[in-house]
């Protein structure tokens, strides 16, 4: 089984990695779009945001567990 720091690095790299996906998402496309489109863009990076933070909360989480002799994983 993975330690709890490898589980906490992973997670850390995919919520960076999906909140830097969310910020290029709002600069791509194109200039003209139409009102369905701004609400669907919106939802996709608000929703890409969210999901990068918890999983950024969570790789903290796992990178501070420490076992019951007090020595980290």
């Amino acid at each position: 089984m993975a330690s709890y720091k490898t589980i906490g690095l992973i997670l850390l790299s995919m919520g960076i990695v999906s909140i830097i996906f969310s910020i290029f998402s709002t600069t791509l496309g194109s200039s003209s779009i139409a009102p369905n489109d701004i609400i669907l863009r919106l939802v996709t990076v608000v929703g890409l945001s969210f999901l990068g933070t918890v999983l950024l909360s969570l790789g903290v989480t796992f990178l501070l567990i420490v076992d019951k002799s007090g020595d980290s994983y």
